[in-house]
């Protein structure tokens, strides 16, 4: 008896895995149909990191412009950063100093566009409960890499089923590095121009190139 009862446990919590699982690839699908058809993106953010060796917690918001091929123009209070994909500029506005650097792909870990515009691949997804955010029930789905070589341990994604957009994500890594990255006024395809990957030192500022 106690042998058919564990075993009418195991098949239920495996029923119940596979469930959660097609739903999370379902939503996922669904979000990544989305994501293909979209040439740029503009949105608010504010990001919360805690650094547990350290035991310090950082905190920068600011607002994202991004197009497909890793362009993006990340504008905070105390930093700009900018890239077309071949070149970046990285503008520290309280030393007024500009970095310029070759774009280089880091295969360990997500680009903004993997980590904002995309479904991160080679990562395992599972439904894991929904919350409540700004009046808007979000569904919250766990992705877990499938390679050891992965930077992150996992990733959080909060999404919006109504208007299948990412609301909230996520991200520990191997550390046990949290980042936390909230996502408002969420837009896309408004026809960002291509002017805005591309920065032009000022006068004044001090120019390392790095390249």
């Amino acid at each position: 008896m106690i042998y058919r009862t564990m075993t009418l446990v195991v098949f239920l919590c495996a029923v119940l895995k596979i469930n959660v699982q097609s739903q999370a690839l379902e939503l996922l699908d669904k979000l990544q149909k989305k994501y293909e058809k979209v040439n740029d993106a503009t949105f608010t953010f504010s990001q919360t990191t805690y650094l547990p060796l350290a035991k310090v917690t950082q905190q920068v918001a600011g607002t994202i412009r991004m197009k497909k091929n890793n362009r993006y123009r990340i504008e905070m209070e105390n930093e700009l950063l900018v890239t077309d994909g071949v070149t970046v500029w990285r503008l520290n506005k309280v030393k007024k100093q500009v970095l310029i650097d070759k774009y280089k792909e880091d295969p360990k870990n997500l680009s903004p566009e993997s980590l904002f515009l995309s479904i991160p691949k080679d990562y395992d997804a599972i439904r894991i409960g929904s919350e409540v955010i700004e009046k808007r029930e979000l569904t919250i789905i766990k992705l877990t890499p499938k390679s050891e070589s992965s930077a992150l341990k996992s990733i959080k994604l909060w999404i919006d089923d109504d208007e299948l957009v990412i609301r909230k994500i996520e991200t520990i890594n191997f550390s046990d590095a949290h980042s936390t990255y909230n996502i408002s006024k969420f837009s896309m395809n408004t026809g960002v121009s291509d002017s805005m990957f591309i920065f032009i030192p000022p006068e004044g500022v001090e120019v390392i190139d790095l390249r």
